[in-house]
């Protein structure tokens, strides 16, 4: 468990493209790679694909996440996914 909280690898692959990032999250990645954690930005993400994953803020329940559904992360907001089985893909606007 220790030598998890060092693991800086990410659970996806992200590509940018114009002012966007689209983002394919991994179903396969180990479990503690999907950390809570908080941006330096508001953010806005759009699901791209159908999906069984699911999407958490701080203090909340998760919910599941629909294709075409938008989710506004405010800047500093703790927040984190949740893995499902197949692949994510996401892409992400970043508003200062």
């Amino acid at each position: 468990m220790i030598a998890n909280m060092d693991d800086q690898r990410k659970p996806f692959v992200e590509k940018q493209l114009n002012n966007c990032i689209i983002r394919v999250f991994n179903p396969k990645a180990p479990d503690h790679l999907f950390k809570w954690h908080s941006d330096d930005k508001h953010r806005l993400l759009e699901v791209l694909c159908k999906t069984d994953w699911q999407f958490q803020f701080d203090d909340k329940h998760p919910f599941e996440m629909q294709q075409g559904q938008k989710i506004l992360i405010e800047k500093g907001l703790q927040h984190r996914v949740i893995p499902g089985i197949t692949s994510l893909w996401i892409k992400i606007i970043e508003k200062d």
